[in-house]
C-alpha cells in the first residue's frame, strides 16, 4: 500500500480487506474505472477501480488483484450511495463481471434536467467547482505496468471531486423543483441489467442496402475471421486487420497476391505459415459462401398498388403525429425545462426511432418521460390517443 497525496494505490490483496471496510462504513463513495475496450488489447478489460469517500481516494488495481469480490460487495450495498457520471459502459463492464451496483447517483444525468448544455465532467467541474481537469492521459494505455504517477493522478481526479459537484448540482436540482425527476432517474438506474454479447454480425446498415446476400455473407465471415485471429492474439481488430483491408479482400474473392500491397495486415500474418494459414482460412469462407446458394443480385423491393397504399397511409399517420403531437410537445418542454434538458427527456432521434419500430414507446424511460408527454399534450389538446393507436397498428408486437 504506497500512500501518494490525493490517494492510495492498492495493488496488493492483502490491503483490500481494511480498504472495503473503510468503505462499507462511508454513507457515500464516488467510483469509476479505467478500462481497455478494444485499443490496446482484444475485448473489454478491467483495468483500473478509482473509488473515494469525501476524505480519501483509492486507486485499485484489478490486474493486481485477482478477486474484487469484497469490493463489489461494497458497490452492491443500497445503504451506500454511489456516486458516478455518465457510468453507461462502466455499468456494462461491472455487469459482465457479475457485479450490480445500487444506489447510483449520476451527476450526468442531474446536469441534463438541469438544461446544462456541456455536460462532460470536466465542463461541469470547471463552471461548477473552478476546477480545471487535465485530460491528456484520457487514451493512456491502462493495461501497462507499472502506471505512472501522472496516470494514479488523472484516476483519481476523475472522482474525488464527484462528491462536491453532486451537492452542487443537487442544490441547484431542489431549487428548481426538479428533485423528483432527478431520484426517478436514480431509480431507473438501478434496474438497468446490461448485457455483453458476443458480436456476430459486424455489417453496417448500409451493407444490407448495397450488397447482395452472397456478398454480405462474405464480409460478415470476414469480419468474424478477422475477430477470431484478433482474440487468439488478444490484439485488437483494426491491429490484425483495418477495415478496408477486410472490405478489399471480400470484395477481390480473398485475392491474397495484392495484400501486400496494402498497408495495415499485421506483421505477424505476412510471411511463412501464418500467412499460409489465413489464406486458406479466407479460401475457406469463400469456399462456405458458394456451397450457401445465396443470390448475388440485389433484391428491388416492388410494391402491389394495396402496399404502396398503405405505405403512404403510414407515411401520413407520421406526419401527423408529428406535427400535432411531438412538435407542440417538445416546443413546451423546451418553453418549461429548456432546450438541452427537453432533448434529455424526448430527442427527435428517439421519436424517429419510434415511429419506425425501433423502439417501444414503454421504452422511454424512465416513466416520468410518458407521462409528462401525455401531460403536456393534454394541456395542448394535441391527439396523444394517436400515439398509442399507431403503435398497436403498425408495431402490435411492441405492446
Amino acid at each position: 500500500m504506497t500512500q501518494q497525496k490525493q490517494y492510495t494505490y492498492i495493488n496488493n490483496g492483502d490491503a483490500l480487506p481494511e480498504v472495503c471496510k473503510i468503505l462499507s462504513a462511508a454513507p457515500v463513495i464516488a467510483f469509476d474505472l479505467e478500462f481497455d475496450r478494444d485499443r490496446n488489447t482484444y475485448g473489454f478489460d478491467l483495468c483500473l477501480i478509482q473509488v473515494a469517500t469525501p476524505e480519501h481516494c483509492y486507486i485499485i488495481d484489478p490486474i493486481h488483484i485477482e478477486d474484487m469480490g469484497l469490493l463489489f460487495a461494497v458497490f452492491a450495498d443500497p445503504a451506500i450511495q454511489k456516486l458516478v457520471h455518465c457510468p453507461g459502459e462502466d455499468l456494462r463492464l461491472l455487469h459482465s463481471l457479475q457485479c450490480y451496483p445500487q444506489h447510483i447517483a449520476d451527476t450526468e444525468v442531474i446536469a441534463k434536467l438541469l438544461n446544462y448544455e456541456q455536460t462532460s465532467l470536466a465542463k461541469l467541474l470547471d463552471s461548477k467547482c473552478n476546477i480545471q481537469l487535465d485530460k491528456k492521459l484520457q487514451q493512456s494505455n491502462w493495461h501497462q505496468r507499472p502506471l505512472r504517477e501522472e496516470q494514479l493522478y488523472y484516476a483519481a481526479d476523475d472522482v474525488i471531486y464527484l462528491h462536491q459537484l453532486y451537492e452542487l448540482l443537487m442544490q441547484e436540482a431542489i431549487d428548481k423543483n426538479l428533485e423528483a425527476l432527478v431520484n426517478e432517474e436514480f431509480d431507473w438506474l438501478q434496474t438497468v441489467k446490461y448485457t455483453l454479447e458476443p458480436k456476430t454480425n459486424f455489417l453496417k446498415p448500409g451493407d444490407t442496402k448495397n450488397l447482395s446476400p452472397l456478398q454480405q455473407f462474405i464480409l460478415n465471415e470476414m469480419y468474424l475471421l478477422r475477430d477470431d485471429i484478433a482474440r487468439r492474439k488478444n490484439k485488437p481488430a483494426f491491429m490484425i486487420m483495418p477495415d478496408d483491408l477486410v472490405r478489399f479482400l471480400a470484395e477481390e474473392v480473398g485475392n491474397m497476391e495484392k495484400v501486400g500491397s496494402r498497408s495495415g495486415l499485421h506483421p505477424s500474418l505476412r510471411h511463412g505459415n501464418a500467412a499460409i494459414q489465413l489464406e486458406t482460412q479466407i479460401d475457406d469462407v469463400f469456399q462456405r459462401a458458394e456451397e450457401s446458394g445465396l443470390p448475388d443480385d440485389l433484391k428491388r423491393n416492388t410494391f402491389s398498388p394495396s402496399e404502396r397504399a398503405a405505405w403512404h397511409e403510414q407515411k401520413n399517420r407520421q406526419q401527423v403525429l408529428k406535427d400535432e403531437v411531438f412538435a407542440p410537445v417538445q416546443k413546451h418542454l423546451i418553453d418549461r425545462f429548456g432546450a438541452h434538458a427537453a432533448r434529455h427527456i424526448l430527442s427527435n432521434a428517439w421519436v424517429t426511432k419510434w415511429l419506425q419500430g425501433d423502439v417501444k414507446w414503454s421504452g422511454l424511460q424512465p416513466a416520468y418521460k410518458r407521462e409528462l408527454i401525455r401531460e403536456t399534450a393534454g394541456e395542448l389538446h394535441a391527439p396523444f390517443e394517436e400515439v398509442a393507436a399507431y403503435e398497436a397498428a403498425y408495431f402490435p408486437e411492441n405492446n
